[in-house]
């Protein structure tokens, strides 16, 4: 995965029950506006899903539930 196609991941391109992450956009560092920032991904070929370990699935339930605790201290 890319650098590019990392950052721009949101929850919904993670499901955790099958353990895939879809890589269907990327982010670009130098966009000079907010419309400009997320856009297709390098390649045609490049949109796909990808399998993730075990333990990575742990740490991303961790990371969302750690998320949640917090987006509710903000409210």
């Amino acid at each position: 995965m890319r650098k590019g196609e990392a950052a721009a991941l949101t929850w919904n391109d993670v499901d955790l029950k099958t353990g895939m992450i879809t890589i269907n956009k990327t982010l670009d560092f130098s966009a000079d506006s907010d419309e400009e920032l997320f856009g297709d991904t390098k390649a045609f070929n490049s949109e796909r899903t990808i399998q993730i370990s075990t333990s990575l699935i742990q740490d991303t339930k961790q990371h969302s539930k750690h998320q949640n605790q917090n987006k509710l201290g903000l409210e």
